[in-house]
């Protein structure tokens, strides 16, 4: 074993095709990524201290989707995912987070103009689900 070195979680994709993925997964014994898209195969993790587990890929870029396989027979999404374009239980994807952020004038609001709204999903509605709070949200509450 190693040790950990970097701690950005999830699949980090660096120019030049190259993708580092690192996992926490504290009840695997061995991880592989498995890239679903665009050409199918399997990479071994290296296991590291503290339970996570790393691997760097060649020729993958961004588009390109993968799932872990932990102890070879249960796959999962990645849990620090970037972009899960088939929903929460579809492959992840990797994706290239350099952008050119143009709202560098851009300093938010003063505080006194924030609006925090907080609910809990489960108790808001006998459904507790998202989608019956829809209806509910131009309702006026007060507390």
């Amino acid at each position: 074993m190693t040790e950990q070195t970097d701690k950005s979680l999830g699949a980090v994709w660096v120019p030049g095709d190259v993708c580092k993925f690192f996992l926490w997964a504290p009840k695997a014994d061995k991880v592989d990524v498995h890239i679903v898209h665009p050409r199918d195969r399997a990479i071994a993790m290296e296991p590291l201290d503290g339970d996570y587990f790393s691997a760097v890929a060649h020729e993958i870029a961004p588009g390109a989707r993968y799932r872990y396989c932990l102890d070879g027979r249960t796959e999962r999404p990645d849990p620090a995912s970037r972009f899960q374009p088939q929903g929460v239980h579809g492959p992840s994807e990797v994706v290239d987070t350099d952008f050119a952020w143009t709202d560098n004038r851009w300093f938010g609001l003063p505080l006194e103009q924030y609006v925090l709204y907080e609910l809990h999903v489960g108790t808001f509605t006998p459904q507790g689900t998202f989608d019956a709070i829809i209806p509910r949200i131009n309702e006026n509450h007060r507390n």
